[in-house]
């Protein structure tokens, strides 16, 4: 748009009143384009999602992420975790159990 000095200000035209104002279903139809043109950019362009897969077998990202100094370490110390927290007893089942026993001992 056109732009005129006026005494130290700047007076900046931005309404052209000739230009026919674009229908709703027109504004509509263009952002609905734009916007799948963004989502089709952002699908080509977004990095793959975080997860040991990214860095592969590259000791620097992992021991930075994880303080691991490799996968197989990871992987190793995960699995024996996941066998403990399988066969782990919760605070809650420990005081159900003691609180059983008591029951127990007082009636006999």
């Amino acid at each position: 748009m056109e732009e005129k000095e006026h005494e130290g200000e700047t007076v900046n035209h931005d309404h052209d009143y000739c230009i026919q104002p674009r229908s709703l279903e027109e504004r509509y139809h263009s952002a609905h384009e734009r916007i799948e043109e963004l989502e089709k950019v952002l699908a080509q362009s977004s990095p793959p999602k975080f997860g040991l897969e990214r860095f592969g077998s590259d000791p620097i990202p992992n021991n930075f992420y994880t303080g691991f100094r490799d996968v197989q370490m990871l992987n190793a110390v995960f699995c024996v975790l996941k066998l403990t927290a399988q066969t782990v007893i919760r605070w809650e089942q420990v005081q159900r159990k003691k609180g059983n026993d008591i029951e127990l001992k007082e009636s006999h």
